[in-house]
């Protein structure tokens, strides 16, 4: 015996190989594929094992190998096991379920998903495809992402240089697409966005090229616009305070014809009709202030016509009174505050 360190080691004999090191030892019990005794039905131990040719593959099974319980192969071609498990190419992971199997197969760049019968015997009918691109990006294809999460994290480096967003969602022409289908009266919007404070910006929408954006939302809800390119905010509808949107910066027009402004009537509305009776008559309106204009046209034009005047008692009425103290006409109110 010599040793090999502290370990006593076989001679070299003549014809024969030289000890083995250590590390080149199998664990008492054990065999070495190839070679002794009949291996381990329970653990094989070798430093390589080659697995070649056009029908070379590997089967791992849940319990003893037979039909349905075949979870996990590597195979060039796909084909059948031995016990009628049909089976995909790649490396495949397969889930047996009681109405329907799923498989994940790793096939290189792609991770292929698949659905078969629960029995194994197949086939197997690929659903959906997730790609890896050569620049970073990944493509989902033959089917749809659905992500079922709580929460998710999308960030990227900073893209072209008139973008300073976080994350981007495109479509294969580069262009941005999403589309959001929420189920009918959904119990949470089907798109949030929560800003770190007041007046931060939300979403903003450029043209390619664009300096300026064409459209900003904020956290409060105040909407942006402007020509695009270079070209400065021109125009703004804003909600500064309660029961108030304003426009700034802007004129309304209403540019088809046959449109035009509605306002509800009736209790405290800001616009109406009235009659006068003896020369007079007061209308009751508590959104009245001392600023309020009130503009009259006259309905009717009896004998009886004489010039109108208005007198304002702030969130009480208003009175319009006729310089004629027999005139008895109808009239239209409308009430405008400035801004």
């Amino acid at each position: 015996m010599v040793t090999w360190g502290d370990r006593p080691q076989r001679r070299r004999v003549a014809g024969g190989n030289p000890p083995m090191r250590p590390d080149q030892e199998i664990a008492t019990g054990l065999t070495r594929a190839g070679s002794g005794p009949a291996p381990s039905p329970a653990v094989i131990t070798a430093r390589r094992v080659i697995i070649f040719g056009p029908n070379g593959s590997l089967f791992v099974y849940s319990a003893a190998p037979g039909a349905g319980n075949l979870i996990a192969s590597i195979a060039a071609q796909a084909g059948t096991d031995p016990y009628g498990n049909a089976f995909v190419s790649g490396e495949t992971s397969y889930l047996p379920q009681g109405v329907i199997s799923t498989a994940i197969s790793n096939q290189g760049a792609e991770i292929i998903f698949y659905t078969g019968p629960p029995n194994g015997a197949g086939p197997w009918t690929q659903q959906s495809t997730i790609t890896g691109g050569t620049a970073g990006g990944i493509t989902v294809s033959t089917g749809e992402l659905d992500l079922a999460v709580t929460q998710m994290l999308v960030q990227r480096t900073p893209g072209p240089a008139n973008s300073a967003a976080e994350a981007e969602i495109q479509d294969s022409t580069g262009t941005g697409a999403l589309a959001l289908f929420p189920p009918a009266a959904p119990a949470v919007a089907a798109l949030a966005i929560f800003a770190a404070a007041a007046a931060d910006r939300a979403i903003s929408i450029r043209v390619t090229g664009d300096t300026n954006s064409r459209l900003k939302w904020d956290s409060n809800g105040r909407a942006d616009y402007s020509l695009g390119g270079v070209s400065a905010i021109d125009a703004s509808f804003l909600h500064p305070s309660a029961n108030l949107l304003q426009i700034l910066t802007a004129d309304l027009d209403i540019a088809t014809a046959g449109r035009g402004l509605q306002i509800a009537e009736g209790a405290n509305a800001r616009m109406g009709t009235g009659t006068m009776a003896a020369g007079t008559v007061t209308i009751a309106n508590t959104s009245v202030t001392a600023n309020t204009r009130v503009f009259i046209t006259m309905r009717t034009h009896g004998a009886n016509s004489g010039f109108v005047s208005v007198a304002v008692t702030a969130g009480v009425s208003f009175t319009v009174s006729s310089s004629n103290a027999a005139d008895a006409n109808s009239f239209n109110w409308l009430l405008i505050e400035p801004g």
